[in-house]
């Protein structure tokens, strides 16, 4: 079985400049969810689906976390 994305959401920390901010998030408490975490979430998907077709890397502003070439590395290792 195939998905065609998965949204992953790595942190909550925002600079609230999207376009397509919901603007909820300064209401949420900041976090980094931890790689590991992260990762364990991943597998339990493809514990489901064969393939994803797109990973969507989203927060706040993924680009803070500061592991986040860990995490698009652990995306990569799911790739087709």
């Amino acid at each position: 079985m195939k998905t065609e994305y998965l949204s992953l959401m790595v942190t909550t920390y925002c600079t609230l400049r999207c376009a397509q901010c919901s603007l909820s998030i300064p209401y949420v408490p900041k976090a980094h969810f931890p790689v590991e975490e992260i990762a364990l979430s991943i597998k339990r998907v493809f514990q489901l689906y064969d393939s994803v077709g797109e990973f969507m890397v989203t927060g706040g502003e993924a680009i803070l976390h500061p592991d986040i070439v860990a995490i698009i590395q652990e995306c990569a290792k799911y790739k087709p």
